[in-house]
């Protein structure tokens, strides 16, 4: 076979990787920048509805014995991405994790997921579904 022919054959299979490869590297940021925009909107979640509801719940009722406490930060800034919530005797946390929300109950013997709520991504985190979530949390036994 002629030598220009499969140079020829050899630089267009070059330049189909590097294609592929930038096309990969697109995609990866792609969804490295979607990622760290639901980390950003779980921090928000939490800053702007959590924490100002439990507080206002505090205000309503000081003799409440409701109190929010952070629980964990995001490394490069500090901000929270889960809370403690006390309410009398009960205890739940609040987590955000890439766009998804981990409820759990807080117990002596540790954490066990709270399923059954209408709380399961960052979007859920409303006023409303926190309020639901708190009263069901508050009428259980025990």
């Amino acid at each position: 076979m002629d030598p220009k022919i499969l140079g020829a054959k050899i630089t267009k299979q070059k330049a189909q990787r590097e294609a592929k490869d930038e096309r990969f590297k697109d995609a990866q940021h792609e969804r490295a920048a979607r990622h760290m925009d639901s980390v950003e909107q779980g921090k928000a979640a939490i800053e702007n509805t959590v924490i100002p509801y439990v507080r206002e719940i505090q205000a309503a009722s000081p003799e409440a014995e409701v109190s929010v406490e952070i629980s964990s930060t995001d490394m490069d800034d500090n901000r929270p991405v889960a809370v403690e919530i006390r309410m009398g005797s009960k205890r739940i946390e609040v987590e955000t994790n890439a766009g998804q929300v981990i409820v759990r109950k807080v117990t002596p013997t540790g954490r066990h997921n709270l399923t059954g709520n209408d709380i399961s991504t960052v979007a859920d985190l409303t006023r409303e579904n926190l309020g639901r979530l708190f009263d069901k949390v508050l009428s259980e036994n025990g």
